[in-house]
């Protein structure tokens, strides 16, 4: 009967397994989210700050 208990046990600690596994890539897949939606609104404000020296420049000129 032990045995019989440890060989079910192998797909619990396999189901386990897979989940935990499944989790981390979940948090990995929303790091990854974060981070690009970060860069994004980095890359925006350079960009928009970059045409709107470029626009005073055209309107106010030295």
């Amino acid at each position: 009967m032990a045995l019989f208990a440890r060989l079910t046990d192998i797909p619990r600690q396999n189901l386990r397994l897979l989940q935990q596994l499944a989790e981390r890539e979940l948090a990995q897949q929303r790091r990854e989210k974060y981070w690009a939606k970060r860069l994004l609104l980095i890359f925006g404000c350079a960009l928009a700050l970059y045409f709107g020296a470029i626009l005073v420049n055209l309107v106010l000129p030295a």
